[in-house]
């Protein structure tokens, strides 16, 4: 589950982002123990998607330089190689800058939401809900 569903499920749409108009409802404890579990869950599984794509990354280097030791004497089999692992390898490190990306955000909002109470904690995620829609 991404940062934005996770503040969609917790968040109270029928209020404004900012807070402004009628009270936001709060979370009840289990509700804000639920939050804190779907944070911690989001993150691992970033974690392993990170851990998956600097692996792939580390392999793709090892291969690159495989095929540059093997083929000295082939020198447009070098280059084809260098080119499409370099694709490959560019892709997946913008991945994993996305993924990082999301890692913080979803770090920083589990702290949000162990320190943050009441109206506080809901108007934060009105904000990222919302925040979502307007990326979208």
């Amino acid at each position: 589950m991404k940062l934005e569903e996770i503040a969609k499920k917790y968040s109270d749409p029928d209020h404004a982002p900012l807070g402004v108009g009628q009270p936001s409802r709060i979370l009840s404890p289990e509700e804000r123990q639920h939050l804190r579990d779907d944070l911690q869950i989001a993150i691992g599984r970033n974690r392993s998607g990170f851990i998956v794509i600097v692996s792939l990354i580390v392999i793709l280097f090892l291969l690159n330089t495989a095929i540059v030791v093997t083929h000295l004497e082939e020198p447009a089999t070098i280059q084809a190689a260098t080119a499409a692992l370099g694709v490959s390898a560019a892709g997946l490190i913008t991945w994993m800058v996305r993924l990082w990306s999301e890692k913080s955000r979803l770090e920083i909002l589990a702290v949000f939401a162990v320190n943050l109470e009441g109206e506080s904690l809901t108007t934060l995620l009105n904000v990222l809900a919302s925040s979502s829609h307007a990326e979208a």
